[in-house]
């Protein structure tokens, strides 16, 4: 099966530093990560972003109502350029943790790859309102 690597090592790397942050502080409750989750993680950072979902998807079947997990596949979904999928799991990762700037941010982008401009302007709004500075 072949992987989809991510662009260069650089951008990998910066993307990893930039966004994985901000989805532990987009979603409040933050217990141990489990086993699924870190191997996931694990295979975003190798660049293995279809492994990563079948590990998320799977964990979402065990825990449907881990935020985290939303989010993270969301991302994965993301590098693979399926916005419609990465915006219905932020969706739901929002519906699960309303407060997480970080999901409305990462929302916007994708609606706005989707062409949704209103859907875009309203997360990121929302985003910046909850995070000002």
């Amino acid at each position: 099966m072949e992987r989809h690597r991510a662009r260069s090592p650089t951008i990998r790397n910066l993307l990893l530093i930039l966004i994985l942050p901000l989805g532990g502080a987009a979603c409040r409750r933050l217990p141990a990560a489990p086993p699924l989750l870190s191997h996931a993680l694990a295979k975003t950072y190798e660049g293995d972003f279809r492994g990563a979902i079948r590990d998320l998807s799977e964990l979402i079947k065990k825990e449907p109502a881990n935020a985290r997990a939303f989010y993270f596949r969301a991302l994965a979904y993301k590098e693979l350029r399926n916005m419609s999928a990465a915006a219905a799991d932020l969706t739901r990762a929002l519906e699960l943790d309303p407060s997480g700037a970080g999901l409305h941010y990462q929302r916007g982008v994708a609606r706005r790859e989707l062409g949704d401009l209103l859907g875009a302007r309203a997360d990121l709004t929302q985003a910046i309102a909850a995070r000002p500075q």
